[in-house]
């Protein structure tokens, strides 16, 4: 029995972002979340299908899942053969940094999409800072790292400590709603300020603290006048 092969570059350039390739007004909704490529077939592939084991829409079609699958088998086996020391840079590449890389950089790229970095010219997510604490907590190596924040990362508290970044400003740190209730409370307190009747309590108020003040000053002026004169009754 043969060694099952593994998946070649070109079979893996034909499986694009399923978010990308799908559209709607292509293909059905079955195809949503899936990666797919047309199958090439001599024969007719509607005279095999099966009803029971698959759907209409996929007649013509294979997925994807059951050669990515096959490839990570073969993957695994080639592993262990891989010496780590006297690999090609090739091969070190796609047996230790890629199958660890690039589940981190798709799971970067959603959550990039989550904070709506592809619609807006200045955001609050850092692609470095997401890299740091996905490679750091998902370490195959240690399983005592679930749940760790990038902050809590000894590494980084070192960095920052040596090199301390700047606050962010508000317009990074607030979503869209939470500056929306700014504003509007904002504006909400200028209609009310506007008001004659409360500018008018405004001048009120602004006149009994400035007399107030003035009372202050006078009390403070007595009581250095009297410590003066005793000063010099004294004398």
């Amino acid at each position: 029995m043969g060694r099952r092969r593994g998946v070649t570059d070109a079979e893996i350039d034909q499986f694009r972002d399923p978010v990308i390739q799908y559209e709607a007004n292509k293909h059905s909704p079955v195809f949503f979340g899936t990666r797919f490529v047309s199958a090439r077939a001599e024969l007719n592939p509607a005279d095999e299908f099966d009803p029971s084991l698959s759907h209409p829409a996929l007649v013509g079609y294979s997925l994807a899942s059951s050669i990515l699958c096959d490839g990570k088998a073969a993957q695994k086996e080639d592993d262990s053969a891989v010496d780590p020391t006297k690999s090609t840079p090739r091969e070190y590449l796609d047996t230790f940094i890629y199958p660890e890389l690039i589940p981190a950089l798709e799971a970067m790229l959603y959550d990039a999409k989550r904070f709506k970095c592809f619609e807006r010219k200045r955001f609050r997510f850092n692609g470095c800072d997401f890299l740091t604490e996905y490679l750091y907590r998902n370490n195959k190596r240690f399983t005592d790292r679930k749940g760790v924040r990038l902050n809590d990362i000894p590494f980084v508290q070192e960095e920052l400590k040596e090199h301390p970044r700047p606050p962010l400003p508000l317009s990074l740190i607030w979503t869209p709603e939470e500056a929306a209730i700014v504003i509007e409370s904002f504006w909400r307190g200028f209609l009310v300020r506007r008001r004659e009747d409360v500018q008018e309590l405004r001048k009120w108020q602004k006149k009994c603290r400035e007399e107030r003040q003035d009372v202050r000053k006078k009390v403070s002026s007595f009581w250095a006048k009297t410590a003066l004169a005793g000063d010099d009754a004294d004398e």
